[in-house]
């Protein structure tokens, strides 16, 4: 039996991808700073912080982290930041302070926006929904702005304005 050809996507004339091409036309939404949002970290939402961090550092290489407490959604947690040499953070691992634990395999995917409004108002606008409202957060001598939502699964996501 024949194996099919693929064809590449820019081939296909996908109307998103022939306005990214065609460079003399106005800008796609696609390429839009201020809808720009990336990948940042996840965040495991732990029983056994302890345990669960001295793991990563084991298997994984990370160093000693940087332990803090804070609140998600007006809930106490305390939180160790595990980062590679030199870099940002990679993996945060993170437990409720006060007991009430998430089922195993919770967690808290963030993500790096530009502008914090325009990102709440297209997940508002898709069905997600506000969990903590954007709030001024100061760590390791940077300033940011950060919102925490959920989308309609109730999956959290932390949203930071760098």
């Amino acid at each position: 039996m024949p194996v099919a050809a693929l064809t590449p996507l820019w081939e296909t004339g996908a109307p998103a991808i022939r306005t990214i091409l065609n460079s003399n036309k106005k800008a796609s939404p696609l390429l839009d700073k201020s809808r720009s949002v990336e990948f940042s970290f996840t965040k495991l939402l732990v029983r056994d912080l302890e345990r669960v961090t001295a793991f990563y550092q084991a298997a994984c290489g990370y160093g000693a982290g940087q332990t803090l407490e804070a609140s998600m959604g007006g809930r106490p947690v305390r939180e160790t930041i595990l980062s590679k040499p030199g870099g940002g953070a990679e993996l945060v691992i993170m437990t409720y302070l006060d007991g009430n634990h998430p089922p195993a395999g919770g967690a808290v995917n963030a993500f790096n926006t530009v502008d914090i409004e325009a990102f709440e108002a297209r997940a508002l606008g898709a069905g997600g929904s506000l969990v903590e409202a954007i709030s001024v957060l100061e760590f390791n001598g940077n300033t940011m702005r950060m919102g925490i939502y959920a989308d309609p699964e109730g999956f959290l996501l932390e949203v930071l304005e760098r």
